[in-house]
């Protein structure tokens, strides 16, 4: 069985994450809060004895994952910025339409399609989050 964690702190979300990953047949743990997510990770690292393959990561990967990790730090910074500037009726429509730099990124440099259930997906958003900012 495939083990997977997930952290956030809605604790209903939460739930409707962990039934539908059970349905994939994974075991699913639930940190409330991103401290408590990287104490979770870690202690499985080292509990499962895994920390032995942490040299094996090669620069690249470890750059990227270090540059994902002060990037979504910054990311978080600055929503937290923007709901003290703006009201969030404004503020989280135009946090959603990150989704079309992951696009973008994805597309770019990732050198990935977009398929027809995806793009389907992406215009609903895009027209839920311009309902919202009606």
């Amino acid at each position: 069985m495939k083990r997977i964690l997930i952290v956030e702190d809605d604790g209903a979300i939460a739930a409707i994450e962990r039934d539908y990953l059970m349905l994939s047949d994974f075991q699913v743990d639930i940190a409330a809060t991103g401290p408590e997510g990287l104490a979770m990770a870690w202690g499985m690292v080292f509990l499962t004895g895994e920390q032995k393959a942490l040299p094996q990561v090669d620069r690249r990967s470890g750059t990227f994952l270090v540059l994902s990790g002060l990037a979504t730090g910054a990311s978080w910074l600055c929503y937290f910025r923007a709901l003290q500037a703006g009201p969030a009726s404004v503020v989280v429509p135009i946090d959603k339409l990150s989704i079309l730099v992951t696009i973008l990124f994805s597309s770019l440099v990732l050198k990935e399609t977009l398929s027809r259930k995806a793009a389907l997906g992406l215009v609903l958003i895009l027209a839920g989050t311009g309902a919202m900012l009606l």
